[in-house]
C-alpha cells in the first residue's frame, strides 16, 4: 500500500511527532519532579496529537481500506477540561 504524501500530511505528521516528543519529555521530567502541570500538559499534547492522527491518516489515504473507519481518534472533548485544569494548576499559589 503506497501512501499519498502531500504538504498537509507532512506538516501535520511533523506537528504530531513534535507533540509526542514534548509530552514524552514532560513525562520523563515528571518522574524526577512530580508536578501536576507537567502531567496535564503532556496529556493535553497527546490529545492534540491523537486528534491530528485522524486527519493525517485521512490525507494519507488509509481510510480507503475501511479498517480505520470506526476507530475513535477524535478526543476533542478532552481539550477544554485539560486546558482548564492545566491553567488552574499553573495559577494555583498554594504550592
Amino acid at each position: 500500500m503506497a501512501f499519498d504524501w502531500d504538504l498537509r500530511s507532512v506538516v501535520l505528521t511533523v506537528a504530531a511527532f513534535q507533540a509526542i516528543v514534548v509530552s514524552a519529555m514532560l513525562l520523563v521530567r515528571n518522574r524526577q519532579q512530580s508536578k501536576l502541570p507537567d502531567r496535564l500538559l503532556a496529556l493535553f499534547l497527546l490529545a492534540i496529537s491523537a486528534n491530528l492522527a485522524e486527519h493525517i491518516f485521512g490525507w494519507l489515504g488509509l481510510y480507503e481500506s475501511q479498517w480505520l473507519t470506526y476507530f475513535p481518534f477524535g478526543d476533542c472533548f478532552l481539550f477544554a477540561p485539560l486546558a482548564y485544569l492545566y491553567v488552574k494548576s499553573i495559577t494555583n499559589n498554594q504550592d
